[in-house]
């Protein structure tokens, strides 16, 4: 099966329609549906926009929106990786290890 993009883009070539003039209609910038069409998720703004950047494209390119929501829905669980932490935590240096004994020596004379 193809990915949601490349059908939205056959679509949209088959309307003769270009970037630029689907965004006219649509009001979402060019760089945003040349994201979707190349399935580049991270540049977009997020899920709910996402989501209503699809329909509203499919709308335009004459497409099932509801039926290319469902394949977004599954392409995007597969391709985005879920994260334990959230991103402002993943990349925060450790604290150094001196704080950890110190900490713990304090711990253990309050006997806890």
């Amino acid at each position: 099966m193809q990915p949601i993009g490349k059908i939205l883009q056959a679509a949209r070539k088959e309307k003769n329609l270009t970037l630029e003039e689907v965004s006219e209609r649509t009001k979402i910038r060019s760089k945003y549906l040349e994201a979707i069409e190349e399935n580049s998720w991270k540049i977009l703004p997020g899920i709910a926009y996402i989501r209503g950047f699809i329909k509203t494209f499919s709308d335009t390119v004459g497409l099932d929106s509801q039926k290319m929501l469902i394949l977004f829905r599954r392409e995007y669980a597969e391709d985005v990786k879920q994260e334990v932490l959230p991103k402002g935590m993943m990349n925060e240096p450790l604290p150094s290890s001196n704080f950890f004994l110190t900490f713990r020596r304090f711990i253990s004379k309050l006997g806890i």
